[in-house]
């Protein structure tokens, strides 16, 4: 059996799939497309189940390279940015992306719409 070490080889890739999650989730893609699948299309039904993604309160647990890389593209969007981590960030990148740190897990999602979980299971995790 083979056993390879593949860090830093597709932080971007998962970082990009988050956000695409996360505008998945919050514009309802999923049933909006299974709709128009069916043969139906009533633009209000779908309206009325999805969301912009701009002024909301997105946070993610873990600012290692995915956490950080999912909020820097995130910024984009005009969202408000979160993280909580063990180890915050420098204040310098906090400034850049206008992030909130937030000191405990339960902190940050008293307070945000959407919430990305970026780190790894562990026992100071669970």
């Amino acid at each position: 059996v083979t056993v390879a070490e593949v860090t830093f080889c597709n932080s971007i890739s998962v970082a990009e799939h988050v956000v695409m999650s996360v505008l998945n989730l919050v514009r309802s893609f999923v049933p909006a497309h299974q709709i128009a699948e069916t043969g139906g299309w009533h633009i209000a039904d779908c309206v009325s189940r999805a969301y912009d993604l701009e002024g909301m309160h997105v946070g993610t647990v873990g600012a290692g390279r995915i956490g950080l890389a999912v909020l820097k593209r995130l910024k984009p969007f005009d969202t408000v940015l979160h993280y909580f981590d063990n180890h915050r960030l420098p204040e310098s990148v906090e400034k850049e992306l206008n992030l909130t740190y937030h000191d405990s897990v339960q902190s940050l999602v008293k307070v945000c719409d959407v919430v990305t979980i970026n780190c790894p299971l562990h026992p100071k995790t669970e």
